[in-house]
């Protein structure tokens, strides 16, 4: 299953080229997961999904969906939480 590698690909494409259907991509793939953060393992090569919404969080300069990026962003500061206690 490459559906990791996809999302990944497909954020930073956008970051990269700002064409929304990347975005569009993006959204539809990462809202097929239940959770952001807490039921992912750490990112690296075997699991992509934490460097896509890492990267996806970090968008500023493109249009987002606000609410999903606040939910990867909480997200991703209780796993920091998680790490660090």
């Amino acid at each position: 299953n490459a559906k990791d590698e996809i999302l990944w690909a497909a954020v930073e494409l956008y970051r990269t080229t700002g064409d929304a259907a990347y975005h569009d991509v993006f959204l539809k793939l990462a809202k097929q997961w239940n959770d952001t953060f807490s039921d992912t393992p750490a990112p690296g090569w075997p699991e992509l999904r934490p460097l896509a919404l890492m990267a996806y969080a970090q968008i500023k300069d493109k249009p987002v969906d606000k609410a999903y990026q606040e939910t990867v962003k909480k997200g991703l500061e209780t796993a920091a939480d998680a790490v660090a206690a």
